[in-house]
C-alpha cells in the first residue's frame, strides 16, 4: 500500500515537472518567433523603403522644389538654374490677352526691355510685340532675379544691336490699360531660351543656392 502511494506520488511529481517543461518550452519558442517576425519582416523592409524613397525624391524628382506656379512649370533637379515646363499651358505672347486671370506661360521675343527708374516702384519691363504684352519686374522684387543679366539686358536693348532673346514668363495674365500682362515676383518666373533649347531662368546665385540647400535636407 505504501509502495503504490509512494509509486503515485512519484508519477505526479513527474507528470507535474514534464507538463511545465512544456509550457516554458512553449512560452519561450512564441515570443522568440514574435521577435523574429518583427525584426525581419517589419523593421528592416520599412527602414529601407523610407530610404528608397529619399534617394528617389533627391535625385529624380523634381517636385521637391518648391515654385510661384508649380502647375505651369518645375525647377530642373540637379542645378536649379533650368525651367522645365508644361508645354501645353505655354501660349505665344500675341495670344496672351485671351487668358486674362488665368495662370499660363508667355512665350515670345523681347522687342524692348525698359528699366523705367523713375515712375513709380521704379518697374523693369520686358516688352513683346507693340505693346502686345509685358513682363514687370517692381524694384521691390530684385533680390530674387539676376541684376547683372537684367542690367545688361536693359543696356543691349538701348544699343543699335537688336535683341536675340526669346523669353518665357509664368504667371497669372492681368490687363493694365489694355494691355495683358504678367508682373513677375521670382526670378523663376522668368526664363530666358539657350541656343539648345533649355531654359535659363533669371533667378540670382542666392535664390538657387537655397533652393539647392532645401533639396538636399
Amino acid at each position: 500500500m505504501v509502495q503504490r502511494r509512494m509509486g503515485s506520488f512519484l508519477a505526479l511529481l513527474l507528470f507535474a515537472f514534464s507538463a511545465g517543461v512544456f509550457l516554458l518550452g512553449c512560452g519561450s519558442s512564441s515570443s522568440g518567433g514574435q521577435a523574429e517576425v518583427v525584426s525581419s519582416s517589419s523593421r528592416v523592409p520599412k527602414t529601407e523603403e523610407l530610404s528608397s524613397e529619399k534617394r528617389s525624391k533627391k535625385y529624380n524628382s523634381y517636385s521637391d522644389i518648391p515654385t510661384p506656379y508649380p502647375t505651369l512649370y518645375c525647377h530642373d533637379a540637379e542645378s536649379g538654374w533650368l525651367n522645365i515646363y508644361d508645354e501645353s499651358k505655354v501660349v505665344n505672347y500675341a495670344d496672351a490677352y485671351r487668358f486674362a486671370g488665368k495662370d499660363v506661360t508667355v512665350e515670345g521675343s523681347a522687342s524692348s526691355i525698359v528699366y523705367a527708374a523713375s515712375s513709380n516702384g521704379s518697374p523693369y519691363f520686358i516688352n513683346m510685340g507693340e505693346g502686345d504684352f509685358a513682363a514687370v519686374i517692381w524694384s521691390q522684387d530684385l533680390a530674387s532675379f539676376d541684376q547683372i543679366a537684367l542690367h545688361n539686358y536693359v543696356e543691349w536693348s538701348k544699343s543699335d544691336q537688336p535683341l536675340t532673346l526669346t523669353f518665357r514668363i509664368s504667371g497669372t495674365v492681368e490687363m493694365y490699360d489694355g494691355r495683358p500682362q504678367i508682373v513677375a515676383r521670382d526670378g523663376s518666373q522668368i526664363a530666358t531660351m539657350s541656343q539648345y533649347g533649355t531654359w535659363f531662368t533669371m533667378m540670382s546665385d542666392d535664390s538657387v543656392n537655397a533652393l539647392m540647400r532645401q533639396r538636399r535636407s
